[in-house]
């Protein structure tokens, strides 16, 4: 024998052993004994539930026609007793999956083990109240059978009148009567217009219509046994629901009554996993929960009730906590942010001596009322004496030596040119590169994008450093615009035109900002008005983009649209003129047709044919029949 045979033989025989191991012990078990450990259950619903455990036991137990003895046994014995099935046609087996087998509900679909509603329309309803509610309005009432539904199965009277089960039904022409007097008759309108359906496409013929009447027959046959099976089932599942209610009730009622004898909260008591399952155990029998039951268990109620006072202990002491986060949270939103140099964010205002001490106390602020002007003057004067050291740090970034308080002019870093990167934002990639120069105020309030094994809310001024290429650009920007560069602190309101794109790029101030990170040494133009109203097919859409990348349907049909076009591959007219040394020349009209993309095109084009790694306002244009629809 070679190697690789040996290897295979010895592979097979340990697979074998595997399976033979494997092999549950009580499939081996003999039939008798299965039997007799079988004859001691309480219902059907046990030996179902085993028999639907492996193909052994489904063959064991239903496919066997020995084992018949022990589903009648324990059906004989279920209390109440469940009635025999020859009356509706069935074997033992298949009564107990008629009844306990569970399906799925009539309205919505899902699985549920309840049993059916109806029997005999064989209606199954979950727990779900709007289930219910819509079986209610999809019933449909007739004072006979309809003709062509004399083979369908109404809903039993049990579900809709107060006839006794006991008293059986008879046809007769069409017309049922129980006890002697006639009856209405409650349909289901699904069935009915489905069966109604069925008769009229056979009616169409009279060889289709004989042949349908034929395959009907059988079930107008057994029209009438079937109706009162099914009423007797009914009747036996009303007080098999009945002995459950009064069982659980009694057994809560010994329960609550030990609970207060022991000084227990019933209510919690009645919560514990071990009530539960008591219960739960007592129920499956009708069996009532005795006093030595709880004697024996109470030891284990006492280990839950521990349990479940430490976590009601700790679940309240965290709700303090969130209500006291709350107010802190409601006080920053209250205050003027305007009137301090600079305003820290939530993360940092929580942080504040008062407000930390505060929120780790044990105050309950629901009855002890925390805010008086004392705490107000005292955390604004805490929020200024943290904006004074934010100033000085930052103003140690740039290099410059400390500013001296007597000086008239703005300080440095509340002028519109001071700009600050968060070095720890860096770190996430492309989408914090658009917005990551920042003011003082924005850099102050600022929340970091990334977090870092929970170290999200560590903000410090060590995290930023100076905005060089932004902080350049804008200096030019305002000498070209004759403003005093240590004195402006609001943006300018002019247009700015990027002559380092190829394209026509006109952005406002904000958005320059941004975009010098672009280029190495942006080079710009500051058009008059009456240039630029030369160009109305540029016309300017500003947050446009923020508004597209939203994720609600609507910008999502928008995106999908080719309503948009590049203006990186539309040449700039401006700067050919100034190319030509023509600076004051005709402006020369572009003859290039503007190529329509959806957005997701337009970004993957922008980023392939133009390195722009992340899209703005300044790098697209809208068409103007696209704004009309969109009412922009």
């Amino acid at each position: 024998m070679t190697k690789s045979a040996r290897r295979r033989r010895n592979k097979t025989s340990d697979t074998a052993a595997g399976a033979e191991k494997a092999t549950p012990l009580i499939t081996s078990l003999p039939f008798e004994l299965v039997a007799e450990v079988l004859l001691y259950s309480n219902s059907p619903a046990d030996i179902l539930s085993l028999s639907r455990t492996c193909k052994h036991f489904h063959a064991t137990l239903v496919q066997n026609p020995v084992a018949a003895f022990i589903w009648k046994r324990v059906r004989a014995q279920t209390i109440p007793p469940v009635p025999d099935p020859t009356k509706l046609g069935f074997s033992e087996p298949q009564l107990a999956n008629f009844i306990y087998g569970g399906g799925k509900c009539t309205q919505c679909g899902k699985h549920t083990d309840n049993m059916y509603t109806s029997f005999s329309a064989r209606v199954r309803l979950c727990g779900d109240p709007d289930c219910r509610q819509k079986h209610s309005k999809g019933l449909v009432i007739f004072d006979s059978i309809p003709p062509h539904a004399s083979w369908l199965p109404w809903i039993e009277w049990r579900n809709t009148h107060e006839v006794p089960s006991e008293i059986p039904c008879s046809i007769t022409n069409n017309s049922v009567s129980v006890g002697g007097s006639t009856v209405y008759l409650t349909y289901v309108r699904d069935q009915l217009l489905q069966a109604k359906n069925e008769y009229n496409k056979a009616k169409l013929l009279a060889t289709t219509l004989d042949k349908y009447k034929q395959g009907k027959q059988k079930y107008v046959d057994g029209l009438e046994g079937w109706i009162n099976g099914c009423s007797e089932l009914c009747g036996w599942k009303w007080h098999f629901r009945r002995l459950q209610k009064i069982t659980t009730a009694n057994s809560r009622a010994q329960v609550e009554k030990f609970a207060a004898e022991r000084g227990r909260d019933k209510t919690i008591v009645l919560d514990t996993p071990t009530i539960v399952r008591l219960l739960r155990e007592k129920l499956l029998d009708f069996e009532w929960v005795t006093r030595s039951d709880l004697e024996v268990l109470w030891s284990e109620v006492e280990a839950d009730l521990t349990r479940i006072e430490s976590s009601r202990a700790n679940a309240k002491i965290e709700c303090s906590r969130l209500r006291r986060r709350r107010e802190v949270e409601q006080l920053y939103r209250e205050m003027d942010h305007s009137q301090f140099d600079c305003f820290p964010s939530l993360p940092q205002f929580r942080k504040l001596p008062t407000l930390q001490a505060f929120q780790d106390s044990d105050l309950d602020v629901e009855s002890t009322p925390w805010r008086n002007n004392f705490v107000d003057t005292l955390v604004k004067n805490e929020v200024r004496e943290w904006a004074t050291k934010t100033v000085q740090a930052f103003s140690e970034l740039p290099g410059y030596p400390e500013w001296p308080s007597t000086k008239t002019l703005v300080h440095l870093v509340h002028r519109i040119s001071s700009r600050f990167i968060c070095t720890r934002c860096l770190k996430s990639g492309p989408k914090a590169t658009r917005n990551r120069s920042f003011t003082f105020r924005q850099a102050a309030h600022h929340i970091c994008i990334v977090s870092e094994k929970g170290n999200k809310d560590q903000w410090s001024p060590r995290n930023f450093v100076v905005d060089t290429k932004a902080t350049a650009v804008i200096t030019r920007v305002l000498k070209a615009a004759g403003v005093d560069v240590e004195e402006q602190t609001a943006a300018v309101s002019q247009d700015i035109m990027c002559l380092s794109c190829s394209g026509f790029i006109v952005m406002g101030f904000d958005a320059m900002v941004q975009h010098s990170h672009r280029h190495d040494d942006m080079q710009f133009k500051l058009p008059a008005e009456e240039e630029l109203a030369k160009f109305s097919d540029y016309p300017a859409t500003p947050g446009i983009t923020a508004q597209l990348m939203q994720a609600d349907q609507e910008m999502k049909e928008r995106r999908q649209k080719a309503s948009f076009a590049c203006k990186h591959c539309v040449p700039n007219p401006l700067a050919v003129r100034e190319a030509e040394g023509n600076p004051d020349g005709k402006v020369p009209q572009s003859k290039k047709k503007s190529k329509a993309f959806n957005f997701d095109g337009l970004r993957c084009h922008l980023k392939e044919k133009h390195k722009v790694e992340e899209i703005a306002d300044e790098d697209f244009l809208v068409f103007k029949e696209s704004l009309k629809e969109w009412g922009a």
